[in-house]
């Protein structure tokens, strides 16, 4: 479903926006508002950060293939450590901008606890691959949801959910390697449905992270049963994208609509070009793709009236 592999840039874009828009609107409690970083002076600085950062592992990978493996592991998990002290540094100003740093710090420092620990169990321990995969995994999602709970934002949610997600894939790799990927397909759905729950509840802040990763993982997590059937993955694809769309009118939530509305066109979208495309043709399997989505959209509108609170008579 070449179509979905647009949600993923459109997520990332708006999740950027949302991070900055709601990172820039914390004020300290106790502080005054003047002498902050600018959002320029903060993003000129990271481009700096980066353009170092990528000079250092283009040294590095020069010369990565002649290092030790014992060299090689201690140089990341030296990073591992280093970036998470920086964090823990920067965390300690009222500042905004350091409130954004240390989440990018400590992200840096999750994936090279992860790059550490696939040197230390592959190069090091030579562990079999669904071993190497779990320990990974498990021990990369365990960081990563510590310093969530420590430092609650963006970034870190991001690397805990993925960490959650890719662990739940390596426990089913680890039990059957052989395993058909419906398996796998509907382990990242429900995960994903449950991060929108939770989301929705607002145990997982930010909220407005929690729902769209969730969203975009239960519309994506379908087109993996293709391989095993066709018919599973547009009957369970239609189906969890017309729920999502109910979910977002219901709680009135946009960028979820947008997104369930989405994968709802693509999967009918690809469901009526691959059983009547050959009789009606493109245009017309679009034509009717297009119908099926304003009927849907009507009777969406339809429920919503139904689903609002009505206001309190007057006494």
């Amino acid at each position: 479903m070449p179509g979905l592999g647009l949600l993923i840039p459109i997520v990332l874009l708006a999740g950027l926006f949302f991070w900055f828009r709601a990172s820039r609107g914390e004020v300290p409690a106790d502080g005054p508002q003047h002498g902050r970083i600018s959002l320029l002076m903060e993003a000129i600085a990271y481009v700096g950060a980066v353009l170092m950062l990528a000079g250092a592992v283009a040294a590095m990978a020069q010369k990565w293939d002649d290092l030790a493996e014992g060299v090689a592991f201690a140089l990341l998990a030296g990073s591992a450590v280093l970036f998470l002290g920086i964090g823990f540094v920067t965390r300690r100003s009222a500042e905004p901008a350091f409130g954004r740093l240390t989440s990018v710090v400590w992200l840096i420092s999750t994936a090279a606890v992860a790059g550490a620990l696939a040197e230390l169990m592959v190069s090091i321990v030579e562990a079999p691959d669904e071993t190497a995969f779990l320990v990974v995994a498990t021990a990369t999602a365990t960081w990563a949801g510590a310093l969530y709970a420590i430092h609650r934002m963006v970034l870190q949610h991001l690397a805990l959910y993925a960490g959650i997600v890719v662990t739940a894939l390596a426990v089913i790799q680890r039990i059957d390697p052989g395993s058909p990927t419906w398996v796998g397909a509907v382990v990242a759905l429900a995960i994903g449905l449950g991060w929108v729950m939770l989301g929705e509840r607002r145990l997982v802040p930010p909220w407005w992270v929690a729902i769209p990763v969730g969203m975009l993982t239960a519309l994506i997590a379908p087109s993996a049963i293709q391989e095993d059937s066709f018919d599973a993955m547009f009957v369970v694809g239609i189906a969890t994208a017309a729920g999502l769309m109910a979910f977002s009118v219901r709680g009135r939530f946009v960028p979820g609509l947008a997104l369930a509305s989405f994968g709802l066109f693509a999967y009918v979208t690809g469901a009526v070009v691959h059983y009547f495309g050959d009789t009606l043709g493109v245009p017309a399997a679009l034509a009717v793709t297009g119908g099926v989505i304003l009927l849907i959209a009507a009777v969406s509108s339809r429920l919503a009236r139904f689903t609002r609170t009505p206001h309190p008579k007057a006494s």
